[in-house]
């Protein structure tokens, strides 16, 4: 299952906006702090048993010949395994990175008042892009 692309982008646009970060620390905690802080998509694909070291290994070295692909194309091009198992890794890989309101909420430096303008502003994106009515109906009761 996929991340609408709504969710993360105008959640980060939002605190950008209403100066809860700046664009550098936004990346930051879009990526984490050295680019990404996930765990390779290889490593999760051994892990969950889809694919075998040595079938990473060969899809790696793919890579050097074909770098406009990327990993999990290469291995459902060589059969290694199916689109829906490297979906399902990398869902497993995105759910691996801290939400950026749980890294937001652990700082001090953070105004109160500029977070709760910015989150108004998501979900107003929110609504916009999925509509008012589905938005309401996920609402707890």
């Amino acid at each position: 299952m996929t991340e609408p692309a709504v969710t993360r982008k105008a959640l980060f646009d939002a605190l950008i906006e209403h100066g809860v970060l700046d664009e550098q620390d936004a990346h930051e905690f879009s990526y984490g702090p050295n680019g990404d802080e996930r765990p390779p998509l290889g490593r999760i694909l051994i892990h969950e048993g889809v694919l075998s070291v040595g079938q990473v290994m060969d899809v790696v070295g793919r890579q050097v010949d074909h770098p406009e692909l990327r990993i999990g194309e290469l291995a459902v091009q060589q059969g290694y395994c199916t689109a829906e198992d490297i979906e399902r890794c990398l869902e497993i890989q995105r759910d691996l990175l801290a939400h950026p309101m749980e890294e937001l909420l652990g700082r001090r430096d953070v105004d109160p008042a500029a977070l709760v303008r910015a989150l108004s502003s998501y979900i107003g994106a929110l609504e916009s892009a999925l509509g008012s009515a589905a938005l309401h109906a996920l609402a707890p009761v």
